[in-house]
């Protein structure tokens, strides 16, 4: 019987001591399980600042013990963290629509629900020319100073589409006028055409969708003329490389 009751008293006594404890621990704030999550973001904003970067910016959330930051989605998906209100998106792909969401955590791990969506645009990729202004031509006497007025960059023709190359020249000369695409060049029918100092000369073809190159006696390389770098070059019918000019920048070509 002393062994039963010396039992029970320790077992009151312990459980004193762990309620003892367990109430400090709660005056302390110690124990105390952080469930509320953050608030909202609200005010979310997209802006594409080039072809591959978009910057977001929001509101700062509120929280009962404080905010650790921020996770961002792109298409619902997460693609970072960060503990300020912006975000900057880079890497994407020029002309081309992402949404986003943000949502606010905090150091227990609690999780607001999304912000609202934004969405953005990247802009056109900067076209990079190839040739500086008129450049390509060295102006000596006898040279016929060819220059290309147009296409000269930015264009779209399409396929099947009547097409107009218009130079100039400082003398009397032959050209030959060509398309260049990749490593492809190509030389238009109907050349060489002769040109002349007093006006504009003028050659309009119609834009195939397929040349062909005799590479051997047995074999033709169909190449398609569909892309956005393309170019026009003019030279000399001698062929010389003193006498040409390239289109200042591309133009495009594309399926009717």
């Amino acid at each position: 019987m002393k062994l039963k009751g010396f039992l029970s008293e320790y077992c009151l006594t312990a459980a004193a001591i762990v309620l003892t404890a367990a109430s400090c621990d709660l005056f302390n704030g110690t124990s105390e399980t952080d469930t509320q999550a953050p608030t909202i973001p609200h005010g979310l904003s997209a802006n594409a600042v080039s072809s591959s970067q978009i910057d977001l910016a929001w509101d700062a959330s509120s929280d009962n013990v404080g905010v650790a930051g921020y996770r961002v989605y792109r298409q619902g998906v997460e693609i970072g963290t960060t503990g300020t209100t912006d975000y900057s998106d880079s890497g994407l792909a020029p002309e081309t629509t992402y949404g986003y969401k943000v949502k606010a955590y905090d150091e227990a791990g609690n999780a607001s629900d999304y912000s609202q969506t934004a969405s953005a645009t990247t802009e056109a990729q900067a076209l990079v020319c190839p040739h500086l202004p008129d450049t390509n031509a060295t102006v000596d006497p006898g040279n016929p100073g060819y220059r290309i007025v147009s296409p000269n960059g930015g264009e779209i023709f399409s396929v099947g589409e009547q097409c107009t190359v218009k130079v100039t020249s400082e003398t009397d000369g032959n050209a030959v006028v060509e398309l260049v695409f990749g490593l492809n060049v190509f030389t238009l029918p109907d050349f060489p055409m002769a040109v002349n100092p007093r006006a504009d000369s003028v050659f309009t073809f119609e834009m195939p969708d397929t040349f062909y190159e005799e590479i051997s006696a047995t074999e033709t390389l169909a190449t398609s003329p569909v892309g956005d770098s393309v170019l026009v070059r003019i030279h000399d019918y001698a062929g010389s490389d003193a006498y040409v000019d390239y289109s200042d920048c591309y133009f495009s070509v594309r399926q009717r």
